[in-house]
């Protein structure tokens, strides 16, 4: 996965916030389009779940995004 803007747009809230996915296992982390949001993958929602928790005490604004088969599904917890 990758985004042209990466390599044209560098801002060091979104290299640490990357890096913190890394680190909490993201198989990859990356921005969306310029830069509004910044993703992990996980390979299984538990570890999702667990960079959740950790990342939740950083920022702001962190949630998980699951796949669904078709059209928008919105779900508040």
């Amino acid at each position: 996965i990758s985004n042209v803007f990466t390599g044209i747009y560098r801002d060091d809230r979104i290299n640490n916030i990357k890096n913190d996915l890394s680190d909490c296992g993201a198989s990859t982390a990356e921005m969306t389009g310029s830069g509004s949001v910044v993703f992990g993958v996980f390979t299984t929602e538990q570890d999702a779940e667990k960079a959740l928790d950790k990342l939740n005490t950083k920022y702001k604004c962190c949630f998980i995004a699951r796949p669904v088969n078709s059209g928008v599904t919105v779900l508040f917890s």
